[in-house]
């Protein structure tokens, strides 16, 4: 995937995050979602889905384990 691509992915992915899930988005924080979304578009091996699809308890254990 290019990199304009992966950012659009990424862009659209955090606001769907944000808007699903406020709290634990604001207590885990933009710049580690979008690491773990990036890892994710990186590695699509390390989880059951994609980055359109995941939830935010994924994105949160992606964060914590990357």
């Amino acid at each position: 995937m290019d990199a304009t691509r992966k950012q659009a992915v990424i862009d659209r992915n955090v606001d769907r995050l944000r808007r699903e899930y406020p709290e634990r988005f604001a207590s885990l924080g933009e710049q580690d979602i979008r690491f773990a979304l990036g890892t994710l578009i990186d590695n699509p091996g390390i989880a059951d889905t994609d980055a359109d699809h995941i939830p935010m308890g994924a994105v949160w254990q992606l964060a914590c384990l990357y």
